[in-house]
């Protein structure tokens, strides 16, 4: 037989009998020990490697085991003997499921959440019945959990909402129980899961706030709503958010800097920032993170108010991402009742890189609607060039680079 066809035969494709995905077999060991998750759940579930399933699909016949050395100075239980099971140590492994270590975790101070909360009253001035119903602040949504009155609240509530929000990310891992309990602590301190509209809004204001307050100009980036409360992750559960826990923010996705969906002026943090979601809430826990959103009544009406306190003192422009959030809006710009696609309306050259005008009340609104940047087959080359030209004319410096976010 030649080397090839002895090489095919030696490396055959074979099924894991944990995922059922087809491998070759000189490629099993390895898959099976370090790449197939749910044989790293089994592993872990039981304390020992698992058993080598896949080999009773090529060869029927009985595998060997070597006897396992009892170690004398571990007491087992009469529970132990009837399972069979033999209560050697627990080796640490790499690939055990871990809760996140956050006692040690740096939070913002009382001084800094002075800082944040200050410049939300500075900005959106008194919060009128149309923004507190807009935000849900009386807490009458399922998932309206997020926002805080940022009059009302205090330290010591965002204090003890922290406490409990990171005593169940500890404890907790189930996602739809994660979520439930989270909800039931903003509804007992009587504070969301942020300082304010949401955790990356707080992260802008604390970046941005004191070094370009006087400029009376600001920016909104806009999205669609929120992740859900708790997403659906199998083994490394998503951080909690937690009403004191700083964070990266919008300067920590990479990937939508990368691709040029953020403007130079926000990551040089030149611009005062306000990153805001359409639809304020949380989506339910383990529901899928992407796709098409519901938004309640009164949700565009919301918005606009926003945009009217907002304007009482800054002048704002808005640039927003995805097709639901243009859809919603487009209406108030182009009159029309079938509005051309975010994507489809960059091909014509009249409207490349130019923003749109957004009419709120007696105020216009400069508006840049942009394809969401975790698509990169609708936010291509020619849709970056597009943003690049669209943040340059409303005086934000091109598109912003990685380096300059870290």
């Amino acid at each position: 037989m030649s080397a090839p066809t002895l090489q095919r035969v030696i490396d055959r494709p074979v099924t894991c009998s944990y995922c059922h995905k087809v491998v070759r077999e000189s490629k099993l060991a390895e898959h099976v020990g370090y790449l197939c998750k749910k044989a790293r759940l089994v592993r872990d579930s039981v304390g020992k490697p698992a058993k080598p399933a896949n080999k009773a699909r090529l060869a029927p016949t009985a595998v060997k085991r070597k006897p396992v050395a009892q170690a004398s100075t571990v007491q087992r239980s009469p529970l132990d003997a009837e399972r069979k099971v033999v209560a050697t140590p627990r080796r640490p492994s790499s690939l055990t499921l871990s809760i996140p270590k956050v006692e040690s975790e740096p939070l913002y101070t009382r001084d800094q959440v002075k800082l944040i909360t200050e410049a939300y009253q500075h900005i959106f001035g008194t919060i009128s019945p149309e923004l507190r119903a807009y935000w849900d602040l009386d807490r009458k949504r399922a998932w309206g959990c997020l926002t805080s009155d940022f009059y009302r609240a205090t330290y010591e509530q965002h204090q003890e909402a922290s406490r409990r929000a990171i005593e169940i990310e500890k404890t907790i891992l189930e996602p739809v129980q994660r979520g439930e309990a989270l909800r039931e602590v903003t509804r007992q301190t009587g504070v969301g899961l942020s300082l304010g509209v949401c955790p990356w809004t707080d992260h802008g204001l604390f970046q941005s706030y004191a070094k370009n307050k006087d400029k009376r100009r600001l920016t909104i980036i806009l999205g669609h709503d929120w992740y859900p409360i708790v997403p659906p992750r199998a083994l490394k559960p998503h951080p909690v958010d937690v009403p004191l826990r700083p964070g990266m923010g919008l300067r920590g996705l990479k990937k939508y800097i990368s691709v040029g969906a953020v403007p130079a002026a926000i990551i040089d943090n030149d611009e005062l920032l306000l990153f805001l979601n359409f639809k304020p809430d949380f989506r339910p826990p383990n529901t899928p993170v992407k796709g098409p959103f519901e938004p309640y009544d009164r949700c565009a009406e919301g918005f606009v108010a926003l945009l009217n306190a907002v304007s009482r003192e800054f002048k704002v422009q808005v640039i927003s991402w995805g097709a639901d959030v243009w859809s919603m809006l487009a209406q108030r710009v182009m009159r029309r009742s079938n509005p051309p696609g975010v994507c489809i309306r960059v091909r014509d050259s009249a409207n490349f890189g130019r923003p749109l005008e957004l009419q709120v009340g007696r105020t216009t609104v400069p508006y840049l609607p942009l394809a969401h940047p975790c698509d990169p087959r609708n936010f291509d080359a020619h849709h970056a060039a597009h943003a690049h030209e669209g943040f340059l004319r409303m005086g934000l410096g091109g598109s912003g680079r990685v380096a300059a976010a870290l």
